[in-house]
């Protein structure tokens, strides 16, 4: 696997600045706090009135973001979190620190997918995911804090099928129930990738082994990886509206069908996108 991370262009941060200030007069709206495995649990954490405080989940820095008056923690919860009493770091510029307590709680039993089962078409394709980890890049919290938060997304692409977060019975290799903590596309062939939220584009991966993938930064702390593409058409450093075509799906073998992988991160951390998601555009 070979990587190109290249340098963030000269002048990015200054025309972040800028887009900031131009789309964010107005404090944005919070996602809606939905605490469950998978979901934002949103956090108020005190009036705005004083310097942004530092959060933590853990290790794990976990965003800040202004509303209605108040800073709020913007808390990213994995898909196997035991649902319980939780607590985040709050740690404030005069240097005064507290714990700040909550509650995880079970998913809802009309969650439909707590168990999904695959269109005949795609039944035997083996769905399990590995998500590359977007960590190690420098500068990445700097150019998320100077993108504008926005709270809604788009599916990536036009899809024949779409397999959601949640768990799905992979009948490759025998029948399981297995994690999908992304969404899953199966396209046409030559099918387009689109950026799912505006950001910037911090790296490419190269691979012959189960396509190319993309790393696309957004405001607050999200972050999208997409896997399974073929062709890229960005580089490092290029700055991306919400539905710029990013590249195109990779084909899958022996097939008439292309696919791509989307996985929606906050603070590090695999979330369902289906909340914060604009209504999908299919194909026939």
């Amino acid at each position: 696997m070979s990587e190109s991370i290249g340098a963030v262009r000269v002048g990015l941060i200054g025309m972040l600045f800028s887009i900031s200030c131009n789309l964010l007069a107005e404090s944005p709206d919070l996602p809606v706090h939905n605490p469950v495995p998978g979901g934002i649990a949103v956090l108020p954490i005190g009036p705005d009135d004083m310097p942004s405080p530092a959060v933590h989940f853990g290790k794990r820095p976990v965003p800040v973001v202004n509303g209605n008056g108040t800073w709020n923690a913007l808390v990213g919860l994995p898909q196997d979190i035991v649902p319980g009493r939780y607590m985040v770091s709050v740690n404030r510029s005069d240097d005064q620190s507290e714990l700040r307590h909550f509650t995880v709680t079970p998913l809802p039993a009309s969650y439909r997918q707590r168990m999904i089962m695959l269109p005949e078409l795609i039944r035997h394709f083996d769905l399990a995911v590995q998500i590359p980890d977007p960590a190690p890049i420098a500068g990445t919290p700097e150019i998320s804090a100077g993108l504008p938060a926005e709270f809604v997304f788009r599916h990536a692409a036009e899809a024949r099928i779409i397999v959601p977060y949640g768990r799905v019975v992979q009948e490759s290799g025998g029948t399981a129930l297995i994690n999908h903590p992304g969404i899953s596309y199966f396209t046409g062939r030559d099918s387009f990738v689109k950026a799912p939220g505006s950001g910037v584009v911090m790296r490419v991966i190269e691979s012959d082994d189960r396509g190319n993938s993309l790393v696309l930064v957004h405001g607050d702390g999200f972050q999208s990886v997409l896997t399974h593409m073929g062709r890229i058409l960005v580089v490092p450093g290029d700055i991306v509206e919400i539905g710029h075509r990013l590249g195109t799906v990779a084909r899958i073998p022996q097939s008439e069908l292309g696919r791509v992988d989307w996985f929606l991160l906050l603070n590090g951390t695999s979330i369902d996108p289906s909340p914060l998601l604009a209504p999908a555009p299919t194909s026939s």
